[in-house]
């Protein structure tokens, strides 16, 4: 056993190839979590915009037979104004469900957003989406 001597070349590459390997998977984790917020919240925008055109939508003569006292929308042009307004802000390829009653005008707004790094992990796409709703009021005196 005396003069025997273990080779140890090549183990600090060994160790650098892996903690690269590491490193690339960290960083695609850390680019595909910023792309699905970033989708988020423009799809977040996009929804708030919608609502908000939808609810600009008085029921003028309803309000002018209460003599300015009742406030309502009009829940058929609400709901078109609100899904032109998000389809004007949204990602290319949205899906948009808008609801508008009298009362209120609330929406849901979501995409498919394609996974480049953690496909490796077995994950392609995942559905990002954003839920809004707005209420009009009467400004105040």
């Amino acid at each position: 056993m005396a003069g025997m001597r273990r080779d140890d070349d090549g183990q600090g590459a060994v160790m650098v190839v892996g903690l690269l390997v590491l490193a690339m998977l960290i960083a695609g984790l850390a680019i595909d979590t910023t792309r699905m917020i970033i989708v988020r919240r423009d799809l977040q925008n996009a929804c708030d915009a919608g609502v908000l055109a939808g609810a600009s939508v008085i029921d003028i003569p309803r309000l002018r037979a209460s003599g300015g006292k009742e406030i309502a929308l009009s829940p058929q042009p609400a709901r078109v104004r609100a899904l032109e307004a998000i389809a004007a802000q949204a990602p290319r390829g949205h899906r948009s469900e808008v609801q508008a009653t009298a009362e209120d005008v609330a929406a849901t707004v979501s995409t498919r957003v394609e996974l480049r790094f953690l496909v490796l992990a077995g994950f392609a796409e995942t559905v990002i989406s954003a839920r809004c709703r707005a209420v009009p009021r009467s400004p105040a005196p």
